[in-house]
């Protein structure tokens, strides 16, 4: 395998962690606020233990028969979003690690075939 692709193949496994989670961040703390206080959301925050909360915000039911994507997606917990990058960034794992273990068996395969096909002649 050549070295850059070495390099990119290492990279792959904190990547497929780390950016579901990062769009998870940034949308709890950019998008949904602003879209938010465009559709005039009441932030809720709810205290789970003493160093930490989770918040959603919470629409009149003219705001929410206007927009029901919009108030849906806001109505979920921040922790909601972040549980669906962890687990987006599961399954993209999952099928990262799957995908290599494919590629390992293949290869094997085609090894044992090449090496049997180069039997030893008897004269």
């Amino acid at each position: 395998m050549p070295r850059s692709r070495t390099r990119l193949r290492a990279l792959a496994l904190p990547l497929c962690v780390a950016a579901p989670i990062g769009v998870a961040i940034v949308l709890n703390t950019a998008v949904r606020p602003r879209i938010a206080e465009r559709l005039g959301g009441t932030r809720i925050t709810h205290h789970t233990t003493f160093k930490s909360a989770d918040g959603w915000w919470e629409f009149g039911a003219g705001v929410r028969a206007a927009h029901p994507a919009a108030t849906g997606f806001l109505e979920l917990s921040d922790g909601a979003i972040v549980m669906i990058g962890v687990a987006v960034a599961a399954i993209v794992c999952a099928a990262l690690l799957a995908s290599d273990r494919r590629t390992r068996s293949e290869k094997r395969a085609r090894a044992r075939s090449d090496t049997s096909d180069r039997a030893p002649r008897r004269e």
